[in-house]
């Protein structure tokens, strides 16, 4: 939804979200779910996304970086403006962990690593979100995640990294869980065992 707002597939007034000059719902939430329900306009949606995405991506075959700007709603964003006229936000930990610069030359393979990287680190701030509250299991976090519509080979690459970091350890995850139980009472000593 927020790449087709973006692409100005679809248009934000206010908090009305419109296709092609009609209203399909009231809320980010309230217009996902019309849009769920509602699969030959969802298709429609992506397939356009997909097609002006693609289209801006050969448009920056090789292109220069004119101008670095922190974004001015989110300033945990960047936005990098490119010659032909093009603009994308990546976040910052994309942003300092891929050093760009104003004059640098970016191929097309650069581009999609860079965004590729920030949809990643999309995840990830999701994924830590939700195991800042508490630990989670691998197949729970996966679910919440793909409940969020991410792509299955961004929640691996996210996964992986999880795991690699110790944040993710469903052992860990059942010791914890098991011994949570009997301190609780709701089972007792022997049946973990």
């Amino acid at each position: 939804l927020d790449l087709a707002v973006t692409g100005d597939i679809v248009q934000k007034m206010g908090a009305w979200y419109a296709y092609k000059d009609e209203k399909i719902g009231q809320g980010r939430e309230n217009t996902k779910a019309f849009l769920k329900e509602n699969h030959d306009l969802l298709s429609d949606i992506v397939k356009q996304v997909k097609a002006s995405w693609e289209s801006a991506l050969r448009r920056m075959a090789k292109r220069k970086i004119i101008d670095i700007q922190v974004q001015k709603r989110r300033n945990n964003r960047r936005s990098i403006f490119l010659d032909d006229g093009s603009v994308f936000g990546i976040s910052e930990d994309v942003f300092l962990s891929i050093p760009v610069q104003i004059g640098d030359t970016l191929t097309g393979q650069q581009l999609d690593d860079i965004l590729v990287a920030d949809y990643q680190q999309k995840i990830m701030d999701v994924a830590l979100n939700l195991l800042s509250y508490r630990m989670r299991s691998k197949a729970e976090l996966m679910r919440r995640l793909k409940r969020k519509n991410f792509n299955e080979d961004g929640i691996y690459a996210v996964m992986e990294k999880l795991e690699t970091k110790g944040y993710v350890d469903d052992q860990k995850f059942a010791r914890v869980f098991a011994r949570e139980k009997v301190r609780r009472k709701f089972i007792d000593r022997k049946s973990v065992v």
